[in-house]
């Protein structure tokens, strides 16, 4: 039987006990609740976002990394809208491209050269960054093993710790073209004999390795390679080089070598057929102005259908074909846009063939240099408030942990021409260059940060802008989904053959890409000038007739010109005069006429194919 008087006082320890613990949630609320109210309110007006130019839009702040931004230039747009501006026609010469003076291309082989019997050992390089790093780190990589003697294995791609991207060199390049190329200068080999098959990326992670070059000075020279690698070569039969990227120099090189770069970079290193014949598709889609919206593509068949249509409604045929089996192959002769893209890239796109006959549209292709891993490391503002602050900061730490901090100073940086420029900046670049509403704009970025909000201003003056979303169905890109580094290469290849090429900013893409366009032709590469067009906007009475003519001067000579490569700078930036020669004029005339003549005879043949078998249906018809 219990005690009445224990089981009394149980029962007030446990009263107490509950008192005090009703008394500390007492206490904890008194101090907390003003912050809880306070955020509780802050959340109401966060379920009601307020338009991007309400008085309210700093609500959004503190909870969206994405704030919409305001136009930083509205009175600009406002004043070439008042001035009539919006419709004025373009500049006659907006699209011509700069004078080659006769500069080609030209990479003959030394025909003294032979390719020693044995070979010193093996290279083994791991290559970081994206497409356009380790394009010029495989170039170099073939220039090395032909210093060195050595057998080159097929180059590593790491995979980068923000894209995430798993893509190998044989899911971007054609393998056995590339090694083909090169099989009287360097031997290539896709993998290790069984005796070193131990020479892996996880072998050189996980400890000191002797064998294993960290200590590659930037842009080292043959010398330095000689010395300090191929004695390991000859000890061990193998040596891996990483890092590796900008590890050969630029001056200094034989002739043979230089050359031999730039034969890697503009002749072995081609796109497997997934990506250039999805990039000819789109070119060709860009250029005959057909529909933006990928929704409205049917299959290959459907589209080939209407292209062929299209052609027999502009010769004045009235009855049309019943198969396209009829049709006699075109040459690439009769495109000089297409002979050039096929003769570089071979195997050819039928859908690239059937559209000679139709019409060519221009267009711009647009790098924006806009996507968070530019933004972030410029450490430049761009009006996203302390939360956004806040983020890149946090992006900074996972993307670069040797550190690169925020910085205050960002008016500072933006006069400098160090800040990244923002899709409105580039729009009235355009713009004030002379490009107008009916200008076809390719966009070559894999995401703009900040969203589509970021891209309305630019929307806004330029309509007509597509890319590799609306110009490809789900179906055509789904080699390319999940893939940084094969987008890009759709994005390099549809830029290589743009009528004129813009890139936002300075960086591989643009310093690659402006070199491969020299080398082809010197087609028009525009390259803004982020200081002094900074220095423009700044000004903020400007009118947009002013500011036009400053723009327009002020990148009159920024169009890609042909410029001699000077001590210090990029073969692949700059190909003349190591890879390029000038013809005289002579020679040029002769050039001239042999287009001419070939252009001549493709249209006689084509001519006197279709009236003797393409259009017997047509002349029956009209005898009855």
């Amino acid at each position: 039987m219990s005690d009445p008087l224990l089981d009394e006082e149980n029962k007030y320890k446990k009263r107490k006990s509950k008192t005090a613990v009703a008394g500390q949630l007492t206490r904890w609320w008194r101090s907390v609740r003003n912050e809880v109210i306070v955020f509780g309110l802050l959340f109401v007006f966060m379920l009601h976002k307020p338009p991007v130019n309400s008085s309210d839009a700093w609500r959004i702040d503190l909870f969206s990394e994405y704030i919409p931004p305001h136009p930083w230039y509205s009175h600009l747009l406002k004043s070439r809208q008042e001035l009539g501006f919006e419709d004025e026609p373009e500049p006659p010469d907006l699209w011509d491209n700069p004078d080659s003076e006769g500069w080609v291309s030209c990479l003959e082989r030394n025909s003294n050269y032979t390719l020693p019997e044995k070979s010193t050992g093996y290279v083994q390089i791991f290559l970081e960054g994206g497409l356009n790093q380790q394009r010029i780190g495989i170039c170099n990589a073939v220039a090395v093993a032909r210093i060195l003697n050595a057998t080159l294995l097929l180059p590593e791609f790491d995979v980068n710790p923000v894209w995430q991207d798993t893509s190998t060199f044989a899911d971007i390049f054609d393998v056995g073209y590339f090694i083909d190329q090169l099989e009287n200068e360097v031997r290539v080999e896709t993998q290790l004999p069984v005796g070193l098959s131990w020479s892996t990326r996880e072998y050189y992670s996980s400890a000191f390795r002797e064998n294993r070059v960290k200590n590659a000075p930037m842009r080292a020279s043959a010398k330095w390679y000689l010395e300090n690698v191929l004695p390991l070569l000859q000890t061990y039969g193998i040596v891996a080089i990483a890092p590796f990227s900008h590890r050969l120099t630029f001056d200094g090189l034989p002739d043979d070598i230089q050359r031999l770069r730039c034969r890697v970079n503009y002749q072995a290193l081609k796109f497997v057929p997934a990506i250039h014949n999805v990039g000819d598709l789109i070119i060709n889609r860009l250029r005959t102005g057909w529909p933006t919206s990928a929704n409205s593509f049917q299959s290959i068949d459907e589209e080939l259908d209407s292209v062929f249509e299209e052609e027999q409604r502009r010769i004045g045929f009235r009855k049309l074909r019943s198969s396209r089996a009829a049709l006699p192959p075109r040459r690439p002769a009769t495109s000089a846009k297409n002979s050039t893209m096929h003769e570089e890239f071979g195997e050819k796109n039928p859908i690239s063939v059937e559209l000679d006959d139709l019409p060519q549209e221009k267009y711009v292709a647009l790098h924006l240099r806009f996507d968070k891993d530019m933004v972030a490391h410029s450490k430049c503002d761009y009006g996203g408030g302390r939360a956004q602050r806040i983020a890149l900061d946090s992006y900074r730490s996972f993307a670069w942990p040797e550190g690169v901090s925020s910085n205050s100073e960002s008016d500072k940086l933006r006069q400098n021409g160090k800040c990244p420029l923002t899709p409105e900046e580039v729009g009235l670049l355009l713009a004030g260059i002379g490009f107008t509403k009916n200008t076809r704009l390719y966009l070559a970025t894999y995401k703009v940060y900040g969203g589509e909000e970021r891209m309305t201003p630019l929307r806004e003056m330029f309509p007509l802008i597509v890319n590799k979303t609306s110009l490809a169905t789900a179906k055509e890109l789904s080699y390319f989904t999940g893939h940084s580094t094969r987008l890009a290469a759709l994005d390099y290849h549809v830029s290589l053959h743009a009528d004129v090429f813009v890139s936002a900013s300075a960086g591989n893409m643009y310093n690659v890409l402006a070199g491969h366009r020299a080398f082809v032709g010197v087609k028009k590469t525009i390259k803004p000038y982020p200081q002094m067009l900074a220095s423009i906007l700044s000004d903020r009475s400007i009118s947009w007739d002013e500011f036009r003519r400053q723009v327009a001067e002020l990148h009159s000579n920024r169009t890609g010109a042909l410029r001699f490569r000077r001590a210090g700078q990029s073969i692949y930036t700059y190909p003349a005069p190591d890879c390029m020669c000038q013809q005289d004029d002579e020679q040029q005339k002769e050039d001239q006429q042999q287009k001419f003549r070939l252009l001549e005879d493709a249209r006689h043949r084509i001519n006197d194919d279709d009236s003797d078998n393409i259009f017997e249906g047509a002349e029956d018809e009209d005898d009855t």
